[in-house]
């Protein structure tokens, strides 16, 4: 495998032969974008305050949502809506070989790239406490795209990231590519990685960090978060999909996200998260990722 080239940036390929777990080395892929595209690395980038930035779409081959009530605002959700409207099901994506994965984490890569660097132009404290934005983001940004497996995956310790299930069409081999958007705001101990992105090939996967962030109270306010060292399992509690969205928002958006409670049948001692997969492994489907130029 020789690599892709995505928007006229050249990656080298990951080397991936065989069903292993791989990660994508982000710190060697911002200097890659960043020699290529001549833009400023992402560390670089000065924060800054701009309430009109957030509301503003900007291009990767679609768009990328800094509030939730754009969709609504600005027809995009009525857009997505024609295109997959009969896409409610929990599904994964047929990957066709190593390279089709290659090439399908790259674009996932990018697309949270591309994101974090418009964001942090927008935001001051960006990434911190930023997970829910950031996720539904790039939730919406890959639906477009046409990746319509997009799941967005909420963990009960207090972040929130996105991931893709695939199966593999030769072997049946099921699997996820993992991105989380702002990755590096729960690290304390050694630096991590930004726009952290990985695979796994199994049915489930264990994600773990220096922090969570858990609610405290305030003794003369209201409840606020706080980012504590912990290094438990990040793994969703509750993962949101295309059909949960488009049920819940047809007529509002309030960035209120469904929860699967009424989706499967009480009585299973088994997390929400892992029903969800077990049925979106049950129906692969192809996907038609809009091509980046």
């Amino acid at each position: 495998m020789s690599g892709v080239e995505i928007k006229g940036i050249k990656f080298p390929s990951l080397g991936v032969t065989e069903s292993n777990p791989f990660s994508v080395n982000s710190t060697l892929c911002e200097q890659l974008i960043s020699d290529q595209t001549r833009e400023m690395p992402l560390q670089d980038i000065q924060q800054a305050k701009d309430p009109e930035m957030r509301t503003r779409f900007w291009e990767l081959d679609r768009h990328f949502l800094f509030e939730p009530n754009a969709l609504r605002d600005n027809g995009v959700f009525d857009t997505i809506l024609e295109r997959f409207s009969d896409k409610r099901e929990p599904c994964a994506m047929k990957v066709k070989d190593f390279a089709d994965l290659e090439e399908k984490v790259w674009l996932t890569y990018l697309v949270s790239h591309e994101h974090y660097a418009q964001f942090k132009k927008a935001d001051l404290h960006f990434p911190e406490k930023d997970c829910g934005y950031s996720a539904s983001n790039m939730l919406f940004t890959l639906i477009d795209m046409g990746f319509i497996n997009a799941t967005y995956l909420d963990s009960s310790l207090g972040h929130a990231y996105v991931a893709l299930p695939f199966v593999m069409e030769t072997s049946g081999e099921q699997g996820f590519i993992v991105n989380d958007p702002t990755s590096d705001q729960l690290w304390k101990n050694i630096p991590g990685p930004r726009n952290h992105t990985f695979v796994v090939f199994e049915d489930s996967f264990e994600y773990f960090t220096d922090f969570i962030l858990e609610e405290k109270k305030h003794p003369h306010s209201v409840h606020f978060s706080e980012l504590i060292a912990d290094g438990r399992n990040l793994f969703p509690t509750n993962v949101v999909n295309w059909g949960l969205v488009n049920d819940s928002i047809a007529g509002w958006f309030d960035y209120i996200y469904p929860k699967l409670s009424d989706t499967f049948e009480e009585g299973e001692d088994v997390p929400e998260a892992i029903l969800y997969f077990r049925e979106a492994f049950k129906n692969p489907v192809k996907v038609d990722v809009c091509p980046v130029d």
